[in-house]
Order: structure tokens, then sequence, then C-alpha cells
């Protein structure tokens, strides 16, 4: 409030709110607004109600009975085209310090009846509604990237929205992962990555690598790795490496070698000599 050591001030409480002003300065500033705006005594009164006259006016702008504090916020929004903060104290609502919440809980409660943005609460406020539950998944994901809520505080819903929007941090990914709420089968290509090249604190299975980590480690398997997974039954003969599949082909019986071309696993040229002489066998004396 303006120069607010030369006027006496009132508390009222509207709407969970306590607001503490000077009619003498409301006053003032009514007539301040009003002439810098053009507003005429005229216009206030078609703009409110008939009944109002120019006296009441003046009383106002000195300060003398004053309307209520609805009456005020409406006289502001409606007429004047100001906030009621600016009227009670000539600054707007960021930076006056007219008014103040009653309570923490009245202050959750603007947000939790969508009266509020969650960014405009005060910080006790926020935990308030963290506390109870109360926060939109999205305002969570928000204050997570705005750097004011860690990953792992966020609930599950924030979480898949945040995971959604492909926003969640490289580190918080695998953290999650790490604290059991993400599996392996979930993770983003670099957090499986590096999960599964990095991790030291068990073994890993080749079974529970993620398709793209499972793709890298074919690739820099040797010929003789290569095979012993595809022995083992954990790869299919189709993502063997040339190399590896040639050597493969080849400890296998022509029998063996037929039934894979017959079933399309390979191309006639892959079959040994061997083979292809008994495929043909087999077909002249099956004619």
């Amino acid at each position: 409030m303006e120069n607010e050591k030369e006027y006496s001030t009132i508390t009222v409480i509207y709407e969970d709110i306590k607001y503490v002003f000077s009619p003498k300065f409301v006053g003032e500033n009514i007539q301040k607004i009003r002439k810098e705006k053009h507003i005429t005594k005229k216009y206030m009164k078609d703009e409110w109600y008939e009944e109002l006259s120019s006296s009441d006016i003046d009383n106002w702008e000195n300060g003398i009975n004053l309307p209520g504090i609805e009456d005020l916020e409406y006289l502001a929004d409606c007429v004047l085209d100001v906030s009621l903060e600016y009227l009670l104290s000539g600054k707007e609502k960021e930076e006056s310090d007219c008014w103040s919440f009653i309570s923490v809980e009245a202050e959750a409660n603007r947000y939790i009846n969508g009266y509020y943005c969650f960014f405009e609460l005060s910080d006790e406020a926020k935990e308030y509604c963290y506390k109870n539950k109360k926060v939109n998944p999205d305002d969570e994901c928000g204050e997570y990237l705005d750097g004011n809520r860690d990953f792992l505080e966020l609930s599950d819903e924030a979480k898949q929205a945040a995971y959604k929007r492909h926003v969640v941090d490289l580190d918080d990914e695998i953290r999650d992962y790490k604290a059991g709420n993400r599996k392996k089968t979930e993770l983003s290509f670099y957090a499986a990555l590096d999960v599964d090249m990095n991790e030291e604190d068990e073994q890993i299975e080749f079974n529970e690598l993620s398709d793209e980590a499972r793709e890298i480690a074919i690739e820099e398997a040797d010929e003789n790795e290569q095979i012993e997974l595809y022995e083992s039954g954990e790869i299919d003969f189709s993502e063997l490496s040339d190399n590896a599949r040639e050597t493969v082909i080849q400890s296998l019986s022509p029998e063996e070698q037929v039934e894979l071309f017959k079933d399309g696993t390979i191309e006639f040229s892959e079959m040994t000599v061997e083979a292809q002489v008994w495929y043909f066998e087999v077909e002249e004396s099956d004619d």
C-alpha cells in the first residue's frame, strides 16, 4: 500500500482471504483510477445500479461509507477494470501485501476447487495438496520439469504422464528402474542400454535383455558365442552372422540341411554339396 504509514487500516475476511487496507487510501485510489481512465460518475452509475448517486461516489472517494468488500471487488473488476488488490493497495496481486489466506488449507482449496493454478500456490499449500493427494498428474509433471519435484516423489499417474510425454531424464528413468518401479522391458533405448551394459550388482541373463540391448549383444558376440547362443535356444538361426550361419550349416547332416531349406530357413546355395546331392536323390526317389 502506498504511503501506508499515513493511513489507519481495517481488516476484512472475504472468501477465506484476509484483507488489510485503509478506507481513506481506497477512496483516494478510486478517484485516481477513475480520472486516469476518464470514467465519469454517470458511467459508474450506469455500470452499477441506478440508485447510486454522485454523493455516494464522493463519499467513497473521501474514504467515507465504502461499499462492502464484495461490492469493492465488483467495482474493481467490472467498473474500474483493475484487480481488487490494486484497488485496495495500489499494487498488483503479486506485489501487494494487503491480502493473505487465513490458512494453508484455504489456499490449497482454491487450487483444488479450480480457482488457482498449481504454480500460484505457496510451497506450504503445494505440500498440503501433495500430502492429501489432490495434485493433478499434469501439474505434478510440470513441477518435475521445472525442477521443483524429484521424479521418485511423483505419483504413479504423474510418472506415466511424464513417460508418455517423453520428458523423463535418463538418470531419473534408471533410478526409477533400480527402485523397482519400472520393468526392464519398459525402459527407453538408452536407459536399457545403460542398465544392461553397466549394471554390476547382479548377473544379467541373456533372455532378460531388452530388444535393443539384445540386438547389440548379438552383434558384439564373436562367431563361437553366437553359435552357443543358437544351440542353447537363446537366438534364432536368422539372427546369426554370415560366418556363424555358415559354420552351423556345415556342422549339420545333409538331412538336417535339407529340412532347413524346405522350411525356408536357408537358401539352396547355402547347403553343402553333399546336402544338395542328397536333396536331388530324395526328390528322384519320391518321383
